[in-house]
């Protein structure tokens, strides 16, 4: 999309992990990836911002 188009501008990588927002949601399937991202980013120098749209402590379990 545009959106998208104009993130690779500013060499903006994204990474997002589709879950819902119930209790038995479970987000250990994406610690492996959401590392390894993070883990690619640092390593070359890059930075993160991590961020859980509602604020429900999903982010900061992955960023652990």
């Amino acid at each position: 999309t545009e959106d998208c188009q104009s993130l690779l501008t500013f060499n903006i990588l994204l990474q997002g992990f589709c879950l819902w927002d119930t209790l038995g949601c479970d987000i250990s399937p994406h610690f492996g990836p959401g590392a390894e991202f993070i883990h690619s980013a640092f390593s070359g120098g890059g930075k993160v911002l991590v961020n859980c749209q509602m604020g429900v402590s999903r982010s900061s379990a992955l960023a652990m």
